[in-house]
C-alpha cells in the first residue's frame, strides 16, 4: 500500500503524526474504521479541507464535528469492498480529480 501511495504522488501519515501535518492538508482520506480524527484534531484543518471517509462503520472521522466546523465530508464507507478494486480505484481517481479541479476553479 505504501508503494502505491508514493507512486500516486501522495504522502502517507502515521496516526501518531497527524497533529503535525493537519494544518497543511487539502484532502484527507480515511480508511481506518476507528476514530482517528475527533473534533480536537479536525479543528487544526484549514476550512477548505475535503475529508473523504472510506472506512467501514464506525469510520474514523467525527463527521458531525467536521460538518459543524464547516468542513466538507464525503462519506463513502466500504466503497472499495463493494466494487472491484480496479474499478473502485479508477472511480475514486476520477471523482477526486474532478473535485480538485472544481476546487481550483472556485479559487
Amino acid at each position: 500500500q505504501l508503494a502505491r501511495i508514493y507512486a500516486d504522488g501522495c504522502a502517507p501519515c502515521p496516526i501518531a503524526s497527524l497533529s503535525r501535518v493537519l494544518s497543511d492538508c487539502e484532502v484527507v482520506f480515511n480508511t481506518v474504521p476507528a476514530m482517528v480524527l475527533p473534533a480536537e484534531l479536525l479543528r487544526q484543518l484549514p476550512p477548505e479541507t475535503l475529508l473523504i471517509e472510506l472506512a467501514s462503520a464506525p469510520g474514523g472521522i467525527d463527521c458531525r464535528a467536521a460538518e459543524a466546523l464547516g468542513l466538507r465530508v464525503i462519506a463513502a464507507p466500504g466503497l472499495p469492498g463493494r466494487v472491484a478494486p480496479r474499478t473502485a480505484g479508477e472511480y475514486l481517481r476520477q471523482v477526486i480529480c474532478g473535485l480538485l479541479q472544481q476546487r481550483e476553479e472556485s479559487i
